[in-house]
């Protein structure tokens, strides 16, 4: 278990686009306990102003909209269908209901966002990247680990789902557009959760402050071992570019509440089967009202070139699940990236903030 400490400023060799921080006897065994980091003007990154001068037009789309109750609670989909229906579900004796296993997954999702949140948002008041004390950076960034994780599982039986309805031939067009339509709400959460849980990739904290007084954001990356190097893994990060906290949150819960629209439809492609039970009684919303509520709140400034970015929306009675193209406000600024030492690693690769990799 590495201590946390606060930030530790080290003497790095900066080769193109990495960082080598000297070895045996040298700052990297001082800190070997402590972490890791840098931290960078854009000028320093060799990103010539011209690399980010291409400004995308803002503009809302609102996709799909879900009816909420008082607490911001969204409508269940899968359960609106479901109740009242004879539909013969398929699943084992010792597992519970689709719609019990929606709902626990939910509240894994929440109880993982409320703390992350309790954390993150006390941030929003910050000034700079150095406000941000190293051991709260990486408590941050262990925080929203557990969402992944559980971001994935709640994905996970979205992507089970479809097995309960059967083969009926009248709802193969409608699972299979199902289906696909969770693939891709699921892939890049499935995809952190992986690297992290199965292949030793590591979360890593950043920071980054448009200037000159722009906005401050703070986000994350994964990284991937190559030999004794750490470097942002190119499946995730094909620019080299971070994910703001706040961005990915708001992804999030249009991923989520994309796939209940899609599970709502499944489940009224489903034939009715006179023989199955009549459901007695279904929760009609989803348990994740106050963590919805407060994620629309926050400004999802990307962190990199991002073309169209997912967002939620709160307006009377309903959330909107909306596709919004960015346009990032400053060329300059300043990145700060922390690692935590293991007392070998001695090269990292930079994170490229919004400008991406060269």
């Amino acid at each position: 278990m590495v201590a946390r400490t606060n930030w530790r400023r080290l003497t790095g060799i900066f080769v193109d686009d990495w960082v080598l921080i000297p070895g045996a006897g040298g700052p990297l065994q001082a800190a070997a306990a402590n972490q890791i980091g840098y931290t960078l003007a854009a000028a320093t990154l060799g990103f010539p102003g011209t690399h980010w001068q291409k400004r995308y037009p803002l503009g809302l789309k609102v996709t799909k909209r879900l009816q909420i109750d008082g607490d911001c609670n969204p409508r269940s989909a899968l359960a609106s269908v479901l109740s009242g229906r004879r539909v013969g579900l398929r699943y084992s004796s010792d597992a519970p209901h689709p719609v019990a296993a929606q709902s626990r997954a939910y509240r894994a999702v929440a109880a993982s966002c409320r703390l992350f949140l309790d954390e993150f948002e006390p941030t929003l008041r910050l000034r700079s990247v150095d406000e941000l004390p190293g051991d709260k950076a990486s408590s941050l960034a262990d925080q929203f680990q557990q969402v992944i994780y559980r971001a994935t599982e709640a994905l996970d039986f979205y992507a089970r789902l479809h097995e309960a309805f059967g083969d009926a031939p009248s709802s193969k067009l409608a699972r299979r557009e199902y289906k696909e339509l969770v693939k891709r709400h699921r892939d890049h959460w499935a995809l952190m959760c992986n690297r992290m849980k199965h292949n030793d990739n590591v979360i890593v904290p950043v920071g980054w402050h448009y200037s000159p007084n722009g906005p401050l954001v703070f986000g994350f990356g994964i990284c991937s071992y190559q030999g004794d190097a750490l470097a942002p893994n190119p499946k995730i990060h094909p620019n080299r570019a971070a994910l703001g906290y706040a961005a990915e949150l708001h992804q999030l819960f249009a991923d989520l509440l994309s796939c209940e629209l899609g599970a709502g439809k499944l489940a009224g492609s489903a034939m009715e089967d006179p023989s199955a039970p009549v459901p007695e009684s279904l929760p009609g919303f989803l348990s994740i009202g106050p963590e919805l509520a407060r994620v629309a709140n926050l400004a999802p400034t990307p962190m990199g070139e991002r073309r169209l970015q997912h967002m939620i929306a709160l307006s009377e009675g309903e959330v909107g699940l909306e596709k919004r193209a960015l346009s990032l406000p400053s060329v300059a600024g300043t990145v700060r990236v922390r690692f935590d030492g293991d007392g070998v690693t001695r090269k990292f690769q930079i994170f490229g903030g919004p400008f991406g990799g060269r």
